[in-house]
């Protein structure tokens, strides 16, 4: 990518077992993995600069037989606060309400993360029952006309 890379990439959640799980599912369910996955969030400098990786956002899989899928994000800590998070969750429900295959898309976050709490609640999630111990879940309907 020729980006720069912040000194303290990976962030957050998007760790070693994040990035092998990553790869498995890439591995295990390609094709049906095109798009699917995850992307990473570049910020363009001066046209001589490089770029800088801000974050990384993407899906857990393809939709499911309901047409759910789950989110996940990240951004470097120099770049938290700015927005970014909320335009890579943005772009994520955009692809998958362009997709026509998604009805609702997951998202899940630890109940002290505000600023995720507040990157999904800013973007249109409804925080609903949890189904995993010790996470809050968030999700975000897709509504066609």
């Amino acid at each position: 990518m020729r980006a720069d890379v912040p000194n303290d990439w990976p962030p957050g959640e998007y760790d070693r077992g994040a990035i092998e799980f990553i790869l498995n599912q890439l591995n295990a369910n390609w094709p049906a993995m095109d798009g699917w996955s995850s992307w990473y969030g570049l910020l363009e400098g001066a046209p001589a600069e490089h770029p800088s990786l801000v974050g990384v956002a993407g899906y857990f899989g393809p939709p499911d037989e309901h047409g759910s899928v789950e989110i996940g994000y990240s951004v470097a800590s120099r770049w938290r606060k700015l927005g970014f998070a909320t335009e890579m969750v943005r772009g994520l429900l955009w692809r998958a309400a362009e997709s026509g295959d998604v009805t609702s898309v997951q998202a899940h976050c630890l109940p002290g993360n505000d600023a995720s709490i507040a990157v999904l609640v800013k973007s249109g999630f409804e925080e609903v029952a949890s189904d995993e111990p010790g996470q809050l879940r968030f999700e975000y309907k897709i509504t066609r006309p």
